[in-house]
């Protein structure tokens, strides 16, 4: 073609606004100024030093396949080469030395011997064949890994699901279950608890009746010391009127020694005379009189 048919196929292919610019153009203008045109009216306006700087920066992402990130690379660094920021005959080499910082795949470019080849890097196109050849390479390797690795499983499961469906059929031991074994010991346990309980039933005494209670009178409490003590009597003597006060305040109930009143002799002389008028008329009855302890 003649730059004539180069520049018209170029301005077919713009669409407006691009095309309303490169309408201005003459005839005569080269291919180059049809493509130079759009691009200063619409291209990037960084400079070409930061746009390198910018691709030195760029690292791999998590998850990105690396062929990819070496087309990112490559698409980066011809951008800086536009605007100044890089010599194009050096393109080649610092593709390679950023793809090797930036690469987080150290097995991949230990199997290349890239690191090595930075002093003579290879064309764009024969890496990139290299690394998605490479590529290729591991991920087969992984699928092949994981189907030997899920058969392997496969193997590993019927072998245990066989031996349980073994173990079900086996003759049952009840000595090698441990639920047998505690159910045993609790039964055990319990017998010696019978057998104990047994005997100390046949060896403690029979309760008795106290002869200290009384038929007529409750029984004192051992826990309130200003209970009444009453004596045992025999049937002889049980109706002889004895001292049921204290000696110490005259109220009845208590004995002095648990008494926490305060003195009162003249109820305790009441008391007195009324308990002696009580036995001279017991003993006008025709009894025998007995020992004043009072």
């Amino acid at each position: 073609m003649s730059n004539l048919q180069k520049s018209w196929k170029i301005f077919e292919s713009l669409l407006s606004p691009a095309a309303d610019i490169v309408k201005r153009l003459s005839p005569e203008a080269t291919p180059e100024i049809y493509l130079q045109l759009p691009d200063a009216a619409f291209g990037t306006v960084e400079d070409g030093e930061e746009l390198f700087a910018q691709f030195m920066n760029a690292l791999q992402d998590p998850g990105e396949k690396a062929s990819t990130y070496l087309c990112r690379l490559q698409a980066a660094l011809n951008l800086a080469v536009r605007r100044g920021g890089a010599a194009a005959r050096e393109a080649d080499r610092h593709i390679l030395k950023q793809f090797c910082r930036g690469c987080w795949d150290n097995t991949l470019l230990s199997d290349l011997n890239l690191e090595e080849k930075k002093s003579w890097p290879p064309a764009f196109s024969e890496l990139l064949l290299l690394i998605r050849t490479e590529e290729d390479r591991q991920a087969a390797k992984a699928t092949r890994m994981k189907k030997h690795i899920g058969s392997h499983r496969q193997r590993a499961m019927a072998s245990s699901q066989s031996a349980c469906a073994c173990s079900q059929h086996a003759v049952f031991q009840p000595e090698s279950d441990p639920l047998t074994k505690l159910k045993q010991q609790v039964a055990s346990l319990q017998s010696q608890l019978a057998t104990l309980m047994s005997k100390k039933a046949k060896k403690s005494p029979k309760p008795k009746v106290s002869s200290e209670h009384h038929p007529s009178r409750p029984a004192a409490s051992k826990l309130d010391p200003r209970a009444p003590s009453w004596k045992p009597t025999n049937s002889k003597t049980s109706t002889h009127p004895r001292p049921c006060y204290c000696f110490k305040c005259g109220e009845d109930g208590h004995i002095s020694s648990a008494c926490s009143n305060s003195p009162n002799p003249t109820l305790v002389n009441e008391k007195r005379d009324q308990l002696r008028e009580k036995q001279r008329l017991w003993e006008a009855k025709g009894h025998a009189p007995e020992h004043k302890d009072f």
